[in-house]
C-alpha cells in the first residue's frame, strides 16, 4: 500500500474488507464462456460475461481513490495490467466490496486508470447467484458512538456520553429535547423526549422502548440474469415501549416530525458484497390542545416474534408469526380538560427499531419497523373522553437494485393496524371516535 495515494472512503473499505475476510475461505476461478465462479461464506456466484471483477488483492494494491456514490474510482495502470484486467466502455464493473456500476468511461493519464460508472443492478453482475445470511449483531458503545441524527436533511453526530448512555440534542419548530441510547450487548434501551415551552404554555412527548438484539436474516436468487427470489426478515424483533404525552394549553402543532432520530449503522461483507444494515429510530406527533384545555395520556406495549417480507419473482409477500401478530397491550390512562365545546386532540407516533438494508450503497429495503401510536381526544355533543393505542408493522422493499423494476418501491402492511380503545363515558360508544382525530401524520 506504500505510495498510493487514498483516500478515507478507500482505506475504510479496504480495512472492512480485510477485517470482515480473515478466516473465511474463498475462491474465484475462470468459467468457460462465462464470468468468474465466486464461492465462500454465505454466497456462491458466477458473474456475468459482460462483468469484470475487481478482486480483494487488486483493491488492495490498485485501487487508489473511490468515490462509490459518485462512481468514480481510479486504479493504478500498472496493478491492473499485470493482473490482466482491461476495462471497457459499457462493461459491468464489480470491485470487492467496494461499488458496483456499469462504465460509462474510461481514461489513463499519468499511470492512474480513471473510471466512471453509472447505475448497475445486482442482476446485471451476476448470471447465477445464491446469496444468503443470517446474523445477530451486538449493540457496542463503539458501534453506538458513531450513530446520528437526521434533522430537515443535517447528520448529527453524538452529543454526549455519560455513564455509558449516549445522547443527541433534538429540535422541531419550538420542540427540542433529547435522544438517548444505553447499550446493554445484546438489547438496548432507547428514550426520546421533546418539549415546548412558551409562557404558560406547555407540550411534552416521551417514548421510551428497550428492544431485543438486532438480527437479520436476508436471502437473493438470481438466475439467468433474472432476481427469482428476495427475501428480508428480523427474525428477532421485540421488546417493551411505554409512551406519554402531556399538554397544558399547548396551541396547534400539526406534523411534528424528526427522523430518523437515530441512526446505527452496522457494515459488514457477504463475499465482494458490502452490505450495511442501518438501525433507525423515527417518531411523529400532532397536539390541538388550546387556551385553557390540557391533556396528560400514556400507554405500554410489549411485543416479540419473526417479521419480514419476501418476493418469489412475481409477487411481493408478508412473512410474520402469530406472536408479532398479537402484541400485549397494557392499557391505556389519560385525563383532558378543556372549556364546554373546545375540542382537544394529542397524538404521538414511535418506531423502532426501523431496519433498512444497502447493499454496495443502494437501499434495498427502506424499511421495516413496528409502529406505536398513541392518540388522547376529548369532544363534546354529548362529551366524550377517549384514549386509543394502535400497532402495526409495516415495510418496503425497492425493487431497481434486484433488477425487477426501475423505480418502483413496494410497500406492505407486515402486521395490519389492530387498535385498543378506552372511552369515558358509555356514550363514548356511539360515536365514530375515529373520525374526530386530527389527520395523523405518516412515519
Amino acid at each position: 500500500m506504500a505510495g498510493l495515494l487514498m483516500n478515507k472512503r478507500v482505506a475504510i473499505g479496504v480495512l472492512l474488507i480485510l477485517v470482515m475476510t480473515a478466516g473465511c475461505s474463498s475462491s474465484t476461478e475462470p468459467n468457460t464462456g462465462g464470468g468468474e465462479i465466486i464461492t465462500t461464506t454465505g454466497i456462491r456466484a458466477e458473474m456475468g460475461s459482460n462483468t469484470v471483477f475487481i478482486p480483494e488483492n487488486i483493491v488492495e494494491s490498485g485501487l487508489t481513490e473511490a468515490d462509490p456514490e459518485a462512481g468514480r474510482y481510479s486504479f493504478s495502470a500498472d496493478v491492473l495490467s499485470s493482473g490482466g484486467i482491461t476495462l471497457e466502455t459499457g462493461e459491468i464493473l464489480l470491485i470487492a466490496g467496494v461499488g458496483l456500476g456499469r462504465i460509462t468511461s474510461v481514461q489513463q493519464t499519468g499511470g492512474q486508470v480513471n473510471v466512471q460508472t453509472g447505475f448497475a443492478s445486482i442482476n446485471e453482475a451476476f448470471r447465477e447467484a445464491d446469496i444468503e445470511w443470517e446474523r445477530e449483531f451486538e449493540l457496542t458503545p463503539d458501534i453506538i458512538a458513531n450513530s446520528q441524527v437526521e434533522i430537515e436533511g443535517g447528520l448529527f453526530p453524538v452529543y454526549s456520553v455519560t455513564g455509558g448512555v449516549f445522547q443527541w440534542k433534538i429540535s422541531s419548530g419550538p420542540y427540542s429535547g433529547t435522544a438517548s441510547i444505553a447499550p446493554k450487548g445484546s438489547s438496548a434501551t432507547i428514550v426520546v423526549v421533546l418539549t415546548k415551552q412558551e409562557g404558560n404554555t406547555s407540550a411534552g412527548f416521551r417514548a421510551e422502548t428497550t428492544i431485543r438484539q438486532v438480527a437479520n436474516y436476508t436471502n437473493l436468487e438470481i438466475r439467468d440474469h433474472k432476481t427469482r427470489k428476495f427475501a428480508f426478515r428480523n427474525p428477532n424483533m421485540g421488546g417493551e415501549v411505554e409512551l406519554r404525552l402531556a399538554s397544558a394549553g399547548g396551541g396547534f402543532d400539526q406534523n411534528i416530525g424528526i427522523g430518523p432520530l437515530v441512526m446505527i449503522k452496522i457494515p459488514f461483507n457477504i463475499g465482494p458484497i458490502p452490505v450495511m444494515l442501518v438501525v433507525k429510530v423515527r417518531t411523529v406527533a400532532s397536539i390541538s390542545v388550546i387556551g385553557n384545555s390540557s391533556v396528560i395520556a400514556d400507554t405500554k406495549f410489549s411485543y416479540s416474534g419473526s417479521a419480514g417480507l419476501s418476493y418469489d419473482g412475481t409477487t411481493l409477500s408478508t412473512d410474520f408469526d402469530s406472536a408479532i401478530a398479537n402484541p400485549n397491550h397494557q392499557g391505556g390512562t389519560g385525563d383532558l380538560a378543556a372549556l364546554i365545546g373546545v375540542n382537544v386532540n394529542a397524538q404521538w407516533g414511535f418506531a423502532a427499531p426501523e431496519v433498512e438494508l444497502q447493499m454496495f450503497g443502494n437501499t434495498v429495503v427502506p424499511y421495516l419497523r413496528p409502529e406505536f401510536f398513541l392518540r388522547a381526544n376529548l369532544s363534546w355533543g354529548p362529551v366524550c373522553q377517549s384514549i386509543s393505542a394502535e400497532y402495526q408493522v409495516k415495510a418496503g422493499l425497492d425493487v431497481r437494485f434486484l433488477g425487477i423494476a426501475s423505480t418502483n418501491i413496494y410497500e406492505k402492511d407486515v402486521v395490519p393496524k389492530k387498535e385498543w380503545k378506552a372511552f369515558s363515558p358509555q356514550s363514548c360508544a356511539d360515536k365514530r371516535a375515529d373520525n374526530q382525530y386530527l389527520i395523523f401524520p405518516v412515519l
